[in-house]
């Protein structure tokens, strides 16, 4: 490594060094899509041509048809190993002082979720009598607002039919060719949640005869991918005639329903494992307003009671 080395040569080098073995999967993924975007973008910059100009420039060209949270995080991940570079003296200058970070607007993003009485006839389309299966991964995740990762990593000893808890403390990695089971998303999502009685005798009767330590919908070691899953949702969606929602969908909805019951916002952020209650009333931000609106009305009324 040198100042002649290309940017692209020496961030790749970089990779290899610091975050090879180092990050999850899919967090090194993301530093080889910026690698590939820096091979197609800049593929003859040298380190010693790599100034604020150029840097720039490069960000500008990326923000073109990217959101701005995107670009920040394509900005981030280059940063880091610039830093370097500047600290072993293969760069003279920080090029990405005084930066000004471009990019589309975000697209409204509006989260799907169903009713109650919408759910009700999704599970009524349900096959829930021919062993562990698709349909009972889409119950589970209903039914606990699980991420479907999680639910992938659920096996026999996770359940506490006793106290009617599921301990959630692993997913399974379902992107990669080999799979197998990784930490959870953060140290939040590392959690005991309460189940149903009808849903502990269920799955009690299922899981019988698997391994403790087998995950239970991949136990004949299957493979789970998400198209696959909401292809299969799609299909009983429309076959119960609501509207058509992912997978992840269901966990909005499980959270939605439970705000609209008065779970309170602490209780639903801690069940879905979430970091921080700010994240659960961002998401659920459309049903928070709706019951405040109710909630104004109640006070109104009450008021006129005392008129």
């Amino acid at each position: 490594m040198n100042k002649n080395t290309l940017f692209s040569s020496y961030y790749k080098y970089w990779i290899h060094q610091y975050k090879d073995g180092a990050v999850r999967r899919v967090t090194l993924d993301k530093y080889n899509l910026v690698l590939r975007e820096l091979e197609n973008r800049v593929p003859h910059l040298r380190l010693k041509d790599l100034d604020h100009f150029t840097y720039q420039k490069l960000i500008n060209e990326y923000a073109l048809n990217h959101e701005r949270l995107t670009v920040r995080d394509f900005h981030h991940h280059c940063k880091s190993a610039i830093m370097d570079a500047l600290e072993d003296g293969l760069i003279e200058k920080d090029p990405t002082r005084h930066l000004i970070l471009k990019g589309k607007d975000p697209k409204p993003k509006k989260i799907k979720y169903l009713s109650l009485l919408e759910l009700k006839k999704l599970i009524l389309k349900f096959d829930l009598n021919h062993g562990l299966n698709i349909d009972w991964l889409l119950l589970l995740i209903s039914k606990t607002g699980m991420r479907y990762a999680e639910a992938l990593g659920i096996t026999p000893q996770d359940f506490d039919f006793e106290n009617e808890t599921l301990n959630i403390s692993k997913t399974w990695d379902y992107k990669s060719k080999n799979g197998g089971f990784q930490p959870t998303k953060n140290k939040s999502s590392v959690r005991i949640i309460k189940l149903d009685p009808i849903t502990c005798e269920q799955f009690a009767e299922l899981i019988n005869e698997i391994p403790k330590n087998q995950p239970i919908f991949l136990y004949n070691n299957s493979k789970l991918y998400t198209s696959t899953v909401n292809y299969h949702l799609k299909r009983y969606c429309e076959k119960a005639d609501i509207p058509i929602i992912s997978v992840h969908g269901l966990r909005h909805t499980h959270a939605s329903l439970l705000i609209y019951d008065g779970v309170s916002i602490p209780s639903v952020a801690k069940r879905l494992g979430h970091a921080n209650t700010i994240t659960t009333q961002n998401t659920y931000l459309h049903v928070v307003k709706e019951l405040e609106t109710k909630d104004n009305h109640k006070i109104i009324e009450n008021m006129i009671r005392l008129a």
